[in-house]
């Protein structure tokens, strides 16, 4: 019988992957599979084989693919559950009720998602990223996104938008939710669900964040009113006011 929840979880060394597999193991819901995509020299695989709590439960796959979305898109084909969660090797959930909190959430809805807990190792800071309720405009243009490590969404619309789009290198995940809210809107709780640590291309200047958010917008949407040359003006507008106002709109 297929599980009802697959969390697929990309991992590259290992090196983080014990803290994102217990939080999944100390979740109250329990029906659910693990599919991890790593490669061969992945240093917690062989370990993970051998749990007696978690071994009935785990798929490996073995993937040398690059680009994290490559591997993330491997995870989903092997999944056997209804409703699809990405959770990266250094993501955790948050609490014991993280994945209740999302299924109740998701129930009527193709896709759904929580508030994320960020925290930045280098500063010493945490802080809660809300974006409720669902607002479109505002996801398309970049001013609001959905965080991936906090969202479910029903593996017959993933697999019906085809997955994520390889040639994107860090906003795919933005861009299957704008395609998703092309279908339907979304579950959305403020309840905490995930914990992501910042770092690398996650810590980027409003300038390349908007670039992104143009180029997925223009690709779901296509030109702000149907025209190119006022879609340049408006994003240059969007991002100097956001640039402007960014403190405000984390």
């Amino acid at each position: 019988m297929s599980p009802e929840v697959s969390i697929v979880t990309c991992s590259l060394s290992g090196k983080e992957l014990s803290r994102t597999i217990n939080s999944v193991l100390a979740q109250d819901f329990t029906d659910y599979e693990i599919v991890i995509v790593a490669p061969s020299d992945n240093l917690q695989i062989s370990e993970l084989q051998t749990k007696h709590e978690i071994k009935n439960k785990l798929t490996i796959i073995l993937d040398s693919k690059a680009g994290i979305y490559s591997a993330m898109n491997a995870g989903a084909q092997a999944a056997r559950g209804k409703l699809l969660l990405f959770l990266n090797e250094g993501d955790e959930l948050s609490k014991s009720s993280s994945l209740n909190d999302l299924r109740e959430v998701s129930f009527g809805k193709d896709w759904a998602y929580g508030s994320i807990l960020k925290r930045d190792i280098s500063a010493g800071t945490t802080s809660v990223y809300r974006f409720a309720p669902y607002r479109r405009i505002l996801h398309r243009f970049g001013w609001r996104y959905v965080p991936h490590p906090s969202s479910i969404i029903a593996k017959r619309l993933f697999d019906s938008l085809k997955g994520f789009d390889i040639s994107e290198r860090i906003a795919a995940d933005q861009k299957l939710f704008l395609q998703a809210s092309q279908i339907s809107s979304p579950g959305v709780t403020k309840e905490i669900i995930s914990t992501f640590s910042l770092g690398g291309s996650s810590s980027r200047s409003v300038r390349e964040a908007m670039h992104d958010a143009k180029r997925i917008s223009n690709a779901v949407f296509g030109y702000v009113l149907r025209s190119r040359l006022l879609d340049n003006v408006f994003w240059k507008a969007n991002a100097k006011l956001k640039a402007i106002l960014k403190h405000f709109v984390s």
